[in-house]
């Protein structure tokens, strides 16, 4: 049976994610800031594009391809940044970086992913981009993008509208911290998903692997939702994109 076969909508897909997944990986997945009025303005927003079709032109070959920053590009869509996604399926990152490079479409690895640019070099192909926060540190800065761009990474993404921890009410009812603390409810959780379960023994439990050079595990006085990496980050501004574009040899994205 094929993939569509079995799912032939987004929302078969996100049904078999909900069985699959422990209750506190799910909130983490599916929820959103606050009241989560954000997410569904984007729904909203996202409903109210109609696309007209042009007629009775004859037969034709669909064309998808897209030129985005000077690169041709087969479909007009690649994989966002997703913070921990090795907490949603072992090897996430790899996954989605093999399947991207299969399909000649950009990848996008977080800051605070759990795995590293190192660990995804051999799977980027030709569209890698990596997604940073902002550090405070210029030194942590230069050696984020020098790894960065030694992995084979080309765009930068700098992400500017986090510049405290957000509120996840969602996240924290579930019990989930950064880092995950297997506690008698998580593990509760993790026994009913045994697919998870025995990936996440398999691979060791996620953690988020680029901040390891830079922090220690002093995360006693951050939010629950919060993680090691708030204790680096900054706000930053007009003076601070220019260093970044000054110091990245490659296109560069502001996300907001």
């Amino acid at each position: 049976m094929t993939l569509h076969a079995c799912y032939p909508a987004l929302s078969d897909l996100r049904a078999r994610a909900h069985r699959r997944l422990p209750r506190f990986v799910w909130e983490y997945l599916d929820s959103g800031t606050g009241n989560e009025r954000t997410k569904s303005h984007n729904r909203t927003r996202l409903d109210a594009i109609g696309l007209m079709p042009r007629v009775l032109l004859g037969e034709f070959t669909p064309d998808l391809t897209t030129n985005f920053l000077g690169t041709l590009l087969p479909l007009p869509f690649g994989i966002a940044p997703v913070g921990m996604s090795g907490l949603i399926w072992p090897d996430a990152e790899g996954h989605l970086a093999r399947a991207a490079a299969a399909h000649d479409l950009p990848y996008s690895l977080s800051t605070v992913a759990a795995q590293m640019p190192e660990d995804l070099a051999p799977h980027l192909g030709n569209h890698g981009w990596f997604q940073l926060y902002p550090p405070r540190d210029p030194d942590i800065r230069s050696d984020m993008l020098a790894r960065a761009k030694s992995a084979g990474f080309k765009t930068l993404i700098l992400t500017v509208d986090v510049p405290v921890a957000s509120r996840r009410e969602r996240q924290t009812r579930s019990g989930l911290t950064h880092p995950p603390r297997l506690t008698p409810r998580l593990l509760t959780q993790i026994a009913q998903r045994p697919a998870w379960a025995y990936g996440m023994a398999r691979h060791g439990m996620p953690k988020m692997r680029m901040l390891d050079k830079y922090t220690s595990d002093n995360t006693a006085n951050l939010p629950p939702t919060a993680h090691i990496g708030y204790l680096l980050r900054t706000s930053p501004d007009w003076d601070y994109v220019t260093w970044l574009r000054d110091n990245w040899q490659g296109n560069f994205v502001i996300k907001h």
